[in-house]
């Protein structure tokens, strides 16, 4: 949803890294800014990526951006 926070978490018993998310937005939309990820668009389709300096997530961690 725009401008809401999206949130991963991991359900193995490992680490994930580096995570990233895709989702689709409604037609028509863009992302037009976002903190704490890089994000590309094609289209509807946003891919949100890790930045390094977050490292990966934990077993039973959460990450959020928006």
């Amino acid at each position: 949803m725009p401008g809401s926070p999206r949130r991963r978490r991991p359900t193995s018993q490992r680490s994930h890294a580096p995570p990233s998310a895709r989702y689709n937005l409604p037609g028509g939309q863009t992302v037009t800014n976002a903190w704490n990820t890089p994000v590309n668009q094609s289209g509807s389709a946003v891919t949100a990526r890790n930045v390094g300096h977050n490292g990966p997530i934990a077993p039973g961690g959460r990450a959020s951006f928006g």
